[in-house]
């Protein structure tokens, strides 16, 4: 297949530098609402060692969530924070989910509760146990949860012996209630999920080592298709396209694929 070369012209449709002021960016997202939401910090939280991150910091944080749709812009600020935010999703009505990657464990019934529903003045409404080692988090327009675990979330650390996140891929309600849990056995298993994409309440897509499959969940069941590409760190999913960013040794490529028939890339 041969693409034709086309330029197209960017427009800004919002400068966010005067929101970033005295804040550095941890992540940015869209939601299920097609609104940006930037998640920003006053200060990142230095590492463990330099290697792992603080699920609490001694120090306290000032968040900024910053949320965009087209030239409208609109801040929360949650400040006076010991959680070491990295997620950002809106959830429900009018509502914020953040989340921490890490959740410790320090005995029965003692962890970590790393999801954490703040209302649009930033007042905390909830607060529940999403697993530790989470890759990525997405909710969709009915208010599910998804969240991708990296393998020290599936095989446990930071004191999980049973670790929430052994089947590698759950779904939760918004209350923090588990609705869906991949079953995580056999030659599909997830070792480390790379890559998460929620399409719709009723489509997820997730790429995952040891295989490193592209695999599908819908009304149907689940479908895997192997797009011969190792270690990319994203996707995205268009029509009967597949877009992978990088992959091991080109961090930098972008590879287009396409399905064909038979459920083969």
């Amino acid at each position: 297949m041969f693409f034709k070369n086309s330029k197209y012209r960017a427009n800004m449709i919002c400068d966010s530098k005067q929101y970033l002021e005295d804040y550095q960016i941890v992540n940015i997202s869209i939601g299920a609402d097609n609104r940006y939401y930037i998640l920003a910090v006053n200060s990142v939280p230095p590492r463990i060692n330099g290697m792992y991150p603080q699920t609490r910091t001694n120090a306290h944080h000032n968040y900024r969530i910053i949320i965009v749709r087209w030239d409208n812009v609109f801040t929360i600020n949650i400040n006076n924070q010991e959680w070491n935010y990295h997620f950002v999703q809106p959830i429900g009505n009018d509502a914020i989910l953040l989340a921490c990657a890490r959740s410790r464990y320090y005995g029965y019934n003692n962890y970590d509760l790393n999801g954490r529903v703040f209302d649009l003045n930033g007042s905390l409404i909830n607060e529940f146990l999403l697993g530790d080692g989470i890759q990525d988090l997405k909710v969709t327009k009915e208010s599910i949860i998804w969240t991708s675990y990296f393998d020290e979330g599936v095989f446990g650390n930071y004191g999980w012996d049973n670790p929430i996140g052994s089947c590698g891929l759950r779904a939760w309600n918004e209350k923090g209630e588990p609705v869906y849990t991949y079953n995580n056995s056999g030659s599909n298993f997830i070792c480390d999920c790379y890559a998460l994409n929620v399409v719709s309440d009723n489509e997820v897509w997730f790429y995952y080592y040891s295989d490193f499959f592209l695999g599908k969940i819908n009304d149907n069941g689940n479908e895997y298709y192997d797009p011969e590409l190792s270690g990319a760190d994203g996707f995205l999913i268009y029509d009967k396209y597949v877009l992978f960013r990088g992959g091991y040794g080109n961090r930098d490529e972008y590879i287009l694929l396409e399905f064909i028939k038979d459920g083969k890339l």
